[in-house]
C-alpha cells in the first residue's frame, strides 16, 4: 500500500513537472513516455511504442523508437547527441537536430527545411527547402519539376534524352515558337513561310526539324533570329540554333535529310 501511495505521489509530481526520473545504468526502456515539460536524458532512450513530446526534449545518447515520433506544433527544439533510429514514421513540425546518424524505416515527414551537415546554404531556405553539404546520391529516378541550376560541371554517364513534346504546327504567315524545348519538331499542313518567335535565353540550344511532307521556310532576321539566310526545311531537314540571351544564332548549316 505504501509503495502504491508513493508511486501515485511520484506520478502527480511528474505530471506537475516538478520531479525527475533517474534510471540506474545507461539505458532506460519504456513502453510509453508522454512528457508535458522539458526532458533531459543523459544516456540512451529506447521506446517500444510511440514517443510524443509537447515541449523541449534532449537525449544525450541514442534514441531508438519502434513506433512513431511526433513533435507537436509547440516544440521549439529537439536535440539528439548521438544516433536517431526510428522504425516507424518520423514527423517533425519544428527543429530536430541529430548529431549522429538518422535511420528511419518508414516515412519522414518534414514541415520545415531539411539541412544535412553544418555548412551554410548559399540559397535562403524558406521553410520547405533542402540543403546537403556533402554528396547527394540517387540510385533510382529523379524528377525535377522546376529549373536545375548547376554551378559546377554536370556529368552524364549514360546519355541525355530531350523530350520533344507535341509537334509545333506552323501556319503560313505565322510564327515559330518552340517555348522552352531543346528539340523542337515542326509540322505544317502545306508549304508555309513563317517568322521566328521563340524568346531568347542565354546559353540555350534548340534543334529544329521538320516532320511534315511540306517545306517550312523561316525568315531570317525576324524576331531574334540571326541566320545565314532564310531557313528552308524540307521533310526531315534539321538545323541547330544557339542563343546569346538576345539573339538566336544559326550554329550549323541546315542538314538535308
Amino acid at each position: 500500500m505504501k509503495r502504491l501511495i508513493l508511486a501515485a505521489v511520484v506520478m502527480v509530481l511528474l505530471l506537475a513537472g516538478v520531479a525527475t526520473v533517474a534510471a540506474q545504468g545507461p539505458q532506460t526502456t519504456m513502453r510509453l513516455l508522454h512528457v508535458l515539460v522539458d526532458a533531459v536524458i543523459d544516456g540512451d532512450l529506447t521506446i517500444g511504442d510511440d514517443l510524443t513530446v509537447t515541449d523541449d526534449g534532449a537525449v544525450g545518447g541514442d534514441l531508438n523508437v519502434t513506433g512513431t515520433i511526433s513533435a507537436g506544433s509547440t516544440v521549439s527544439d529537439g536535440t539528439i547527441a548521438d544516433n536517431l533510429i526510428v522504425t516507424g514514421t518520423l514527423a517533425v513540425s519544428d527543429t530536430l537536430t541529430a548529431v549522429g546518424d538518422v535511420s528511419v524505416g518508414d516515412d519522414i515527414d518534414i514541415v520545415g527545411d531539411l539541412r544535412v551537415g553544418d555548412g551554410t546554404p548559399t540559397v535562403t531556405q524558406n521553410g520547405k527547402d533542402a540543403y546537403i553539404e556533402g554528396t547527394f546520391e540517387v540510385d533510382g529516378a529523379a524528377q525535377l519539376d522546376g529549373t536545375l541550376a548547376a554551378n559546377g560541371l554536370v556529368t552524364v554517364g549514360a546519355g541525355m534524352n530531350h523530350a520533344t513534346g507535341a509537334a509545333v504546327t506552323i501556319a503560313d504567315g505565322g510564327t515559330v515558337n518552340c517555348g522552352t524545348r531543346t528539340v523542337c519538331e515542326l509540322t505544317a499542313a502545306g508549304d508555309v513561310g513563317a517568322e521566328w518567335g521563340t524568346a531568347a535565353a542565354d546559353g540555350r540550344i534548340i534543334y529544329l526539324f521538320n516532320s511534315a511532307a511540306h517545306t517550312i521556310v523561316i525568315t531570317d532576321s525576324t524576331g531574334s533570329l540571326q541566320a545565314t539566310g532564310n531557313l528552308s526545311l524540307a521533310q526531315w531537314d534539321a538545323v541547330q540554333l544557339v542563343s546569346d540571351g538576345t539573339n538566336w544564332i544559326q550554329a550549323a548549316a541546315v542538314v538535308n535529310n
